[in-house]
């Protein structure tokens, strides 16, 4: 395979490089070229990897593995990163070159777990794509603690998974572990592990849900660099449940229970939810929810509805986190014609937040009903009418707030201007979010594909 498949990493670790060290500007001056330099370097790597579609195998004696999986995961993180990039406003950052060089940083974490052989690998991109999340939130105790356990607990399981194993690549590691190995000892650590990833993505919505309490040197891009950092841990819990898929009778019923725990809390924090911010971060916790039951069931048709909504997820939550930005709304009401004052922004809340709330006929949609066919096919009924009524609560909640946007009068005193960028951008993550709806069966097809990459039964 050429060394070209890598030419996404190379273009995105380069420009990341390129934006640490640019010399720091005078305030706001350089602002205006974020998106334009940034976002067509994110634009070429994602025009590349598309047109990688075909080329898949090993590279760099097995370091590099591009395989369905891999192409699928990689092609919307950076689509997810390339929204991030366009819809944030970089005008009022203070060091714009040192935030989008963070923004970078997560994806290519991302996408060095994407295409991970091994569980080194898989570490280090978390690592790699959590510590920028870290950088950009700046001084803020109790989430350095939550990622230090989150990545130690992840890094614990690997450990012992490669000492049962006796190698840390994920293929021989597969092949060593056939159907039915459920010993005690390796499902502890696979539970670990497991829930070390899956504390990656549950932070995205946590962090979003407290934005108000984030220290003043906080990235205008923090919430979307939080969300590929997300997208990081649940790429490697795809890959690592893919190697462990023989001793899945042992586990997954545990992830069946985080994941109703997800479905609920979510629906519930969102029904209850007075910020728009809020409201954001409990749907993320409860389309980790969807995601976690998909990989519960571990077969090949559920993985593939869990990977489909990873991708939508990722679109709608770095766009729609990106484009409320410094201006996340503290109450509700402050959205009173919203869309009367910015109608491209508030179209593209409202449709965000309709897949993020898995409301039919959009993408977020399509993916939970993958997801809910495979726990009929599994037998989890019980998960599926928690993840219904979750649905529930969490369109009551969402149909809220757009009442408020497109039916309510203009709140007093509250002014929203976009440049013509942003306007477009808001204009494009409508178009993807409906795209992915538009598109749903040969997306999901390609979803499935990258399931079948992780030889799942």
């Amino acid at each position: 395979m050429s060394w070209t498949v890598a030419l996404p990493e190379a273009l995105i670790g380069l420009g990341a490089l390129a934006a640490t060290f640019m010399p720091a500007p005078q305030r706001n001056r350089r602002g205006v070229q974020i998106p334009v330099v940034f976002g067509a370097l994110l634009a070429v790597a994602w025009i590349a990897e598309l047109s990688a579609g075909a080329a898949t195998g090993t590279a760099f004696d097995g370091g590099f593995v591009q395989d369905r999986l891999a192409l699928y995961a990689k092609s919307f993180l950076i689509l997810a990163a390339l929204l991030g990039v366009v819809l944030a406003d970089w005008e009022i950052a203070d060091r714009s070159e040192r935030e989008v060089s963070l923004l970078l940083w997560a994806c290519f974490g991302g996408l060095v777990a994407a295409s991970a052989g091994s569980l080194a690998e898989l570490w280090a991109g978390c690592l790699l794509a959590v510590v920028a999340a870290l950088a950009a939130l700046g001084a803020y105790p109790r989430l350095l603690l939550a990622a230090a356990a989150t990545m130690l607990l992840a890094g614990l399981g690997f450990a012992y998974v490669y000492a049962f194993a006796g190698q840390s690549d994920l293929t021989g590691i597969a092949a060593r572990l056939p159907d039915g190995v459920t010993t005690g000892s390796l499902v502890v650590a696979a539970v670990v592990a497991i829930t070390g990833l899956g504390g990656i993505f549950v932070s995205a919505g946590l962090i979003v849900r407290g934005a108000g309490a984030w220290p003043a040197d906080a990235s205008v891009a923090a919430a979307p660099i939080a969300g590929l950092a997300a997208g990081t841990g649940a790429v490697a819990l795809l890959r690592f449940d893919g190697a462990l898929v023989g001793s899945a009778a042992g586990w997954s019923p545990l992830l069946a229970v985080f994941a109703a725990v997800a479905l609920l809390a979510g629906a519930a924090g969102a029904l209850g939810a007075r910020s728009i911010r809020g409201l954001v971060g409990w749907l993320t916790l409860a389309q980790g929810g969807w995601i976690l039951a998909g990989l519960a069931a571990h077969g090949r048709f559920a993985v593939a509805g869990s990977l489909f909504l990873l991708g939508i997820f990722l679109v709608a939550y770095c766009g729609l986190s990106s484009l409320l930005g410094e201006d996340l709304l503290d109450r509700l009401p402050a959205l009173a014609g919203h869309g009367t004052r910015a109608p491209a922004a508030a179209a593209a809340i409202a449709v965000a937040l309709l897949s993020l709330a898995g409301a039919p006929p959009f993408g977020g949609w399509f993916g939970e009903f993958s997801v809910a066919a495979a726990l009929v096919q599994g037998g989890y009924y019980w998960l599926l009418f928690v993840g219904l009524g979750s649905g529930l609560l969490a369109l009551a909640a969402v149909g809220r707030v757009l009442a408020m946007i497109f039916l309510s009068d203009p709140a007093e005193g509250t002014v929203t201007v976009l440049n013509s960028i942003r306007v477009a951008a808001s204009v494009a993550l409508v178009a993807v979010v409906i795209g992915f709806a538009l598109f749903a069966n040969p997306l999901h097809g390609l979803a499935m594909q990258g399931a079948e990459g992780l030889q799942l039964p």
